[in-house]
């Protein structure tokens, strides 16, 4: 299978939206108390409820939390 280059911008995309996601968690576990888990399913599910990306969500919540 052949990788084009709009593979390999999808997984730079990804990588960083893993990382995004990742600094939010931290934020929620700092600033609240929550536990990783805690933290991945209160964006997981606040993604759900607002319809958004989970990227998104971390882009809220570090802009309210910030690190």
């Amino acid at each position: 299978m052949k990788k084009t280059p709009q593979d390999g911008e999808r997984s730079a995309a990804a990588a960083e939206a893993r990382k995004l996601i990742a600094r939010a968690k931290a934020a929620l576990s700092e600033s609240l108390g929550y536990t990783e888990d805690q933290a991945h399913k209160y964006i997981e599910k606040r993604a759900m409820n607002e319809r958004k990306r989970r990227d998104e969500i971390a882009m809220e919540i570090l802009k309210t939390y910030g690190i």
